[in-house]
């Protein structure tokens, strides 16, 4: 089973966060859901441009506003049954398993490894600018699944009607199923920092999970065309290609997740561009708020997609005539 990589559609982020975390005057900061994309990456590269060691963050942006999820080609398996309305047509009902998997293509994986490997040097940096010991990392997590059934009603039209090798044409229609699920990345990163030796550390965690969503069950079109070649008159070796057509329908979805840890009677530390006035703020006071505090995400969708997913299918096969 050979798919099309369709990348139509069109892609939406998150708005900007709301103002927050007034720690000094002249300044401002937003809440944001994560440092990962849209408006979290832009504050973080805003006031990291004021710091000429501090590493912009790649933003995840490009892998969540187009198509990055497709379907990879496979092996298939499955039987068909026929029955002859005259020698020249037959009706048919098939049903194939196809074995090609779901994945994040490579261009996808990229941007993610991307974005997750500037997300600890970026930290790294700019908490190495107060001089305290400091840990950031962000750990990428990548699934591959699905898998595919096709029930086809098809109709046969044989192009010769005797001898021992019939050429035939084929034009269908049937219902795709995705078994199994469909791919995901998670992104977690996380940053924890002292101000001081011994005192409480501030400790904030950004979960990002990009995962996709179709139709579980679909109409599709077929066309093809093949061969029968008869060994004897009850058996022999049947080849054909059919293309299949659906309507592309994976989505991308986002959940952000931010978390801190709070301590009594805990520390604040702020980081501000004085050329646009712009701040991050880390805190692990329970009253008061840092600048990763914007409302958890689900199922948000960065990307809806449109065209034609066209899978086309290479099967050889036995046939028994009864």
């Amino acid at each position: 089973m050979l798919p099309n990589y369709p990348t139509g559609g069109t892609g939406a982020l998150p708005g900007p966060g709301a103002p927050c975390c007034s720690i000094v005057a002249g300044t401002s900061s937003r809440a944001i859901s994560s440092w990962y994309f849209g408006d979290g990456a832009l504050l973080f590269n805003q006031v990291a441009s004021g710091f000429s060691s501090v590493p912009a963050i790649v933003p995840l942006d490009l892998a969540l506003n187009h198509s990055v999820a497709q379907r990879q080609p496979g092996g298939s398996f499955g039987g068909r049954i026929s029955y002859d309305i005259t020698p020249r047509f037959a009706a048919e009902l098939s049903l194939d398993y196809g074995l090609g998997k779901m994945e994040i293509r490579s261009r996808g994986r990229t941007e993610i490894a991307a974005t997750s490997a500037s997300f600890a040097n970026s930290f790294n940096a700019l908490f190495g600018l107060i001089g305290s010991p400091s840990a950031a990392t962000s750990t990428p997590v990548i699934h591959s699944d699905g898998r595919q059934v096709f029930l086809t009603g098809a109709l046969n039209a044989n192009l010769l009607t005797s001898g021992k090798v019939i050429p035939y044409v084929t034009v269908g229609a049937g219902l795709i199923r995705d078994v199994g699920g469909l791919p995901s990345a998670t992104l977690v990163g996380n940053y924890t920092f002292s101000l001081t030796p011994g005192s409480d550390p501030i400790n904030e965690t950004d979960t990002l999970r990009l995962h996709y969503r179709a139709s579980d069950t679909r109409l599709f079109g077929v066309l093809g065309n093949g061969i029968k070649i008869y060994v004897t008159p009850h058996w022999g070796f049947r080849l054909d290609a059919r293309a299949h057509f659906s309507a592309n329908s994976v989505d991308n979805l986002l959940d952000a997740t931010p978390s801190r840890t709070t301590a009594s009677p805990g520390s604040a530390v702020i980081a501000v561009n004085p050329a646009n006035k712009t701040a991050l703020v880390f805190s692990n006071r329970a009253s008061t708020q840092n600048s990763l505090s914007g409302p958890a995400l689900a199922n948000f969708r960065t990307f809806t997609s449109s065209g034609t997913q066209i899978q086309v299918g290479l099967t050889a096969g036995l046939f028994w005539r009864f």
